[in-house]
């Protein structure tokens, strides 16, 4: 009888469990439409940016964009990199992610978009923009010397490097970042030695 109920009391806690689990995973875990649309187009479009279909990539993204109704700074800042790397016009649509997103994000993301399709100026010119926002932007630098490292001009890519480095240790945190950035100036190093 003992045992009866004790398997009954562990029954219960986990049945309760298992109603609060999904109660809050109803409430809290399940993904917006808007979050669900943006992820699969910007998981498509990086699909079709591994095979350098730059005009279906970013028709997948302006396709997610007519879905969700309201303004995504992050579709519309994908939208902005797309079609600059399609020699469209973008400065309207960037102005949209910058009017809807916060200024830092959006130019995170562009950057990091860019140097995705490998359009350093682009990566160079987000970069620049963080820096001239918040001169002690760790990302704005990081942007800047990724893109010059892409353009093979490492003198300039090891300056900021050397300065994303600097601002990392004053800010603290980054820690994966430092660790990256000291692993490519080794390399750098190295090849500037041959």
């Amino acid at each position: 009888m003992r045992r009866i109920r004790q398997w009954l009391r562990y029954a219960i806690v986990i049945a309760l469990l298992v109603v609060i689990g999904a109660v809050a995973y109803v409430k809290f875990g399940e993904p917006s439409p808007e979050v669900l649309i943006r992820t699969r187009a910007i998981n498509a479009a990086q699909r079709a940016m591994l095979d350098s279909d730059w005009q279906k990539a970013l028709s997948l993204i302006e396709q997610a964009l007519t879905e969700i109704k309201k303004p995504d700074w992050e579709l519309l800042t994908w939208d902005a990199v797309l079609l600059e790397k399609s020699k469209q016009p973008a400065d309207r649509v960037l102005n949209q992610a910058l009017e809807a997103g916060d200024y830092e994000n959006v130019w995170i993301t562009y950057g990091m978009v860019a140097n995705l399709v490998d359009e350093s100026s682009l990566t160079l010119k987000a970069g620049q923009a963080l820096v001239d926002h918040n001169a002690e932007s760790v990302q704005g630098s990081y942007l800047i010397a990724q893109a010059y490292d892409t353009q093979k001009q490492f003198d300039k890519a090891l300056q900021y490097y050397d300065l994303t480095l600097k601002k990392i240790d004053q800010a603290g945190g980054n820690e994966g970042l430092y660790v990256a950035i000291r692993q490519r100036v080794v390399q750098i190093n190295l090849l500037l030695m041959k």
